[in-house]
């Protein structure tokens, strides 16, 4: 299984989708997937466009539900007004995905061309 984890609210859902989809379309047949997607309040309507990407390659969409009063302090050291609670997420991934050995985290602006078995399955040691 290759795990996949990606953080957003409900304005970048959207280009998680994008992510979610390419990632899809690049598999190869025999890839398992199962996508980890840390929601900061993602909209039911969006959430059903995210699981629809399931008719591209059958995987695992998985919503973990965030409480984003455990980065309030990370809002402090935020050098842009545009970075959001959701970019934070990730610096506590071990904590929210606690049962999830490995994990591939993409920021949702990224267009995956190739299979990420490769990637997945480096030798970390």
């Amino acid at each position: 299984m290759i795990n996949v984890c990606l953080a957003c609210d409900d304005n970048y859902a959207k280009y998680a989708g994008v992510v979610i989809a390419s990632i899809l379309d690049s598999a190869n047949p025999d890839d398992s997937l199962c996508f980890y997607i840390l929601d900061g309040g993602i909209k039911s309507k969006n959430k059903d466009k995210i699981l629809a990407l399931k008719d591209i390659k059958d995987c695992e969409i998985k919503f973990v539900p965030i409480d984003n009063s455990l980065f309030t302090d990370y809002m402090d050291v935020r050098t842009h007004e545009y970075i959001s609670i959701p970019t934070f997420y990730r610096l506590k991934l071990p904590t929210l995905l606690p049962n999830v050995k490995r994990v591939i985290y993409f920021d949702c602006d990224f267009v995956v061309t190739s299979s990420l078995a490769k990637l997945f399955n480096v030798n970390m040691g």
